[in-house]
C-alpha cells in the first residue's frame, strides 16, 4: 500500500472518530462549570461516554498515520519534505497530551459516584482535564500550520483550505497565550474552536486528495496528488 493511501486512510479514520465522539459528548460542560453540573453530565451520559472512550483508543494511530504516512509521501518533494516531517513530529507528540485528557476523563467516568462526596478531589480533575486539552492546542497548531506548508507546496488538495488551516492556527497559538484563563473559562476558548474546526476541514480534504490519487512511495507527489488549486 502506498504512503499516501495510508495517509489518506489514516486521516479520514481520525476524522470520523473524532466527529463522532463529538457528537457522542454532545452537551459536555465548559472548563468553567461547576462541578454538580459536571457530575450531572457524566452520571447521564452512561454508555455513550464509554464508546467515545473506545473511540478515542481507535484514533490514535489513524493520526499518526496521516502524520507518518503524509511525511513518506512527500519526503521526496524538496520544499515540502522539511515541513512534513514538522508536522509528522508534532501530531505524533499530541498524542500523550491527549492520552492525559483521555485518562482524566475515565477516572472521571469510573467514579462519578465516588466523587460525588469529593467534590473538591472532583474540581482538580475535570481543572487537569482541561489543563491536557489547553495544552494541546499550540502542538495542534504547530502540526496544522506545517502540514499546510507541505500541502501547498506540494500542491496537494485545495489551496485555500490550506491558507484557512494556517490563519487557524495562528488563531490557536493565540488561544493559548494565556492558558490559566482558558482552563477557567475565558473567551479565549472560542479561538481553539476555530482551530480545531480548521483543523477538521482540512484533515478532511487532504485525506480525501490522498486517496484520489494514491501515489507509490518515492513518486513525484506534485504532479500525482495534485488537487484543485482552491
Amino acid at each position: 500500500m502506498s504512503s499516501s493511501k495510508i495517509a489518506g486512510l489514516g486521516g479520514a479514520g481520525f476524522f470520523v472518530c473524532v466527529l463522532v465522539e463529538n457528537l457522542l459528548r454532545r452537551g459536555q460542560p465548559a472548563n468553567d462549570a461547576d462541578w454538580p453540573s459536571v457530575l450531572a453530565w457524566y452520571r447521564s451520559s452512561g454508555a455513550s461516554i464509554t464508546v467515545s472512550e473506545g473511540l478515542f483508543v481507535a484514533a490514535i494511530p489513524c493520526l499518526i498515520a496521516f502524520g507518518v504516512g503524509t511525511y513518506f509521501t512527500l519526503r521526496a518533494h524538496e520544499r515540502a519534505a522539511p515541513w512534513a516531517l514538522a508536522g509528522a513530529l508534532s501530531l505524533t507528540l499530541m498524542t500523550p497530551l491527549l492520552a492525559g485528557a483521555m485518562a482524566v476523563d475515565i477516572v472521571l467516568d469510573a467514579n462519578a459516584s465516588r466523587l460525588a462526596v469529593h467534590s473538591e478531589t472532583g474540581r482538580v480533575l475535570w481543572a487537569l482535564k482541561a489543563s491536557f486539552f489547553t495544552l494541546t492546542a499550540p502542538v495542534l497548531a504547530t502540526g496544522l500550520f506545517t502540514m499546510a506548508m507541505a500541502t501547498k507546496a506540494a500542491a496537494i488538495g485545495s489551496r485555500w483550505v490550506s491558507t484557512l488551516a494556517q490563519l487557524g492556527s495562528l488563531a490557536g497559538f493565540v488561544s493559548v497565550l494565556a492558558p490559566r484563563f482558558v482552563v477557567e473559562g475565558s473567551a479565549l476558548q472560542w479561538l481553539s474552536f476555530a482551530m480545531f474546526a480548521c483543523w477538521m476541514l482540512f484533515l478532511l480534504v487532504t485525506s480525501l486528495s490522498m486517496l484520489r490519487n494514491p501515489a507509490t512511495n518515492g513518486s513525484s507527489p506534485s504532479s500525482e496528488l495534485a488537487g484543485s488549486p482552491g
